[in-house]
């Protein structure tokens, strides 16, 4: 039986080869939260249940952030092989 054919470097054609997977990331996370202000709504009920005073129940949640992370990366995988007799990068 004929034992399979070893990996060769093709520049000096050793035989110590190591495989490495390089990951390259493209993109980015973008924000899209924003901060709540004033309810005009809640501001507006306020008024009407509790008089001029009840506007400032419109001011409640303010400063509390809404919406999420969106995450726009995207991954793509490469092999790479390594000659560690003379350092050459190659794929097959």
């Amino acid at each position: 039986m004929d034992q399979p054919q070893a990996l060769r470097c093709p520049k000096c054609n050793g035989i110590h080869i190591q495989v490495i997977n390089q990951q390259n990331v493209t993109g980015k996370i973008v924000d899209t939260r924003r901060n709540k202000g004033f309810g005009c709504c809640k501001g507006f009920i306020g008024a009407v249940i509790l008089g001029p005073i009840g506007w400032l129940c419109g001011l409640c949640g303010m400063g509390k952030t809404k919406g999420k992370f969106k995450d726009k990366r995207q991954y793509t995988n490469k092999i790479v092989y390594v000659c560690l007799d003379c350092g050459n990068q190659f794929e097959n």
